[in-house]
């Protein structure tokens, strides 16, 4: 693999409610078309964020302006959007998920200082019939009793035709002490109206180890390979990148993910043959870069020594060592990461990923060529 040109989808303006842009994704449809989406605002997780989208038709060298097609008052409460995530169910259908917040109380903001807990979020979803022209009216998925369902990625289709959306739960604003988090999928066979059917990827029942923001894909074989950013909450540290795979119908896991040794946070999932999987992720701590490393083994072993260099960043960021808590608040603050991935063509794929200072940051693009023995299946 090697990086063989690079850009820019957009850029933040200081001192704007555009000021940050964030948490990207990135997916190719049928027609050729790249659809860029990411979060904006002021700073991360702020009261007047939104989620918006770029397009490129010409394989990513140029980007329309961003659009802001979708309204944080979701079933009649005032909230506010941060992410979205975009799969193309058909030719021109897609189905988009955001991760939404409860931001009508002006007291409170994302997250409680003193607990850890965040104000209430929900998986929210539009769908459009017109390639992303235009959306529906945007309504909440219900995940029944799990505690504030924050979206972790795009929808899945499963070879069945079911429908997986990943999510993560999160502390409620007001609860404090011992909590076990949960990296959830929800399954609908009714191609989105009800998500009836749940299934826990990623857990420990000890509420030390904390799975946040799993990443999945669904291989050639129907199994969904899960990457998971895992942390120790009682050491205060990141654990190296865990992965999980499902049953073959996509519906079940076993009980514990595996340490990849690959060390780092959010990481892509980029399935490139039968039993070759990229991972997309990226390292702050350490070499500060975002990089790509490969699995031959769908996802038994990594071979991390040899990634390659998407990016270097020249800022280092604060959080290391510091309490969850202090880690938690730390994160509006991060300059650069969460890569995401998806496949242009057999020989490349393209690579998304956030970057800047506090003060702004811009959402930026990496063309990686492949090595065609890899088998990518577009």
């Amino acid at each position: 693999m090697r990086v063989v040109d690079t850009g820019i989808v957009a850029t933040g303006a200081a001192g704007t409610s555009s000021a940050i842009y964030c948490f990207p994704a990135v997916v190719r449809l049928a027609n050729g078309d790249l659809l860029a989406s990411f979060g904006r605002g002021r700073q991360k997780n702020d009261r007047d964020s939104s989620c918006a989208y770029c397009r490129s038709r010409d394989g990513g060298a140029t980007w329309t302006e961003p659009v802001e097609p979708f309204d944080g008052n979701v079933d009649g409460i005032q909230g506010t959007l941060l992410d979205l995530y975009v799969t193309e169910l058909g030719p021109g259908h897609l189905l988009g998920v955001m991760k939404w917040w409860d931001s009508s109380d002006p007291t409170r903001g994302f997250s409680n200082p003193q607990t850890e807990g965040h104000c209430e979020l929900r998986v929210v979803m539009s769908e459009s019939r017109d390639d992303g022209e235009t959306w529906s009216t945007s309504h909440a998925i219900d995940h029944g009793s799990y505690d504030s369902p924050g979206s972790t990625g795009p929808v899945l289709k499963l070879p069945d035709g079911t429908l997986a959306s990943p999510f993560e739960t999160n502390l409620p604003y007001e609860r404090s002490g011992p909590w076990q988090q949960h990296a959830v999928f929800g399954y609908s066979t009714d191609g989105g109206k009800t998500w009836p059917l749940h299934a826990v990827s990623a857990t420990d029942t000890a509420c030390r180890i904390r799975p946040w923001d799993q990443r999945p894909a669904v291989m050639n074989d129907g199994r969904i390979i899960d990457l998971i950013w895992t942390y120790d909450s009682e050491a205060g540290e990141d654990l190296p990148i865990h992965c999980n795979v499902s049953s073959p119908d996509g519906r079940s896991w076993p009980d514990k993910p595996w340490d990849t040794g690959v060390v780092g946070q959010i990481s892509w999932p980029l399935v490139l043959g039968d039993r070759t999987v990229a991972m997309a992720y990226v390292d702050r701590y350490h070499t500060r870069s975002i990089r790509m490393c490969l699995s031959r083994d769908a996802g038994k072993t990594w071979d991390a020594a040899s990634a390659l260099v998407i990016y270097e960043h020249d800022i280092e960021d604060v959080g290391r060592g510091a309490g969850e808590t202090d880690y938690l608040n730390s994160q509006r603050l991060w300059t650069f990461g969460l890569p995401t991935a998806a496949l242009l063509d057999e020989h490349a794929a393209i690579v998304l990923y956030y970057a800047g200072d506090t003060s702004s940051t811009r959402i930026c693009w990496a063309k990686v060529e492949l090595d065609t023995k890899q088998g990518a299946k577009p």
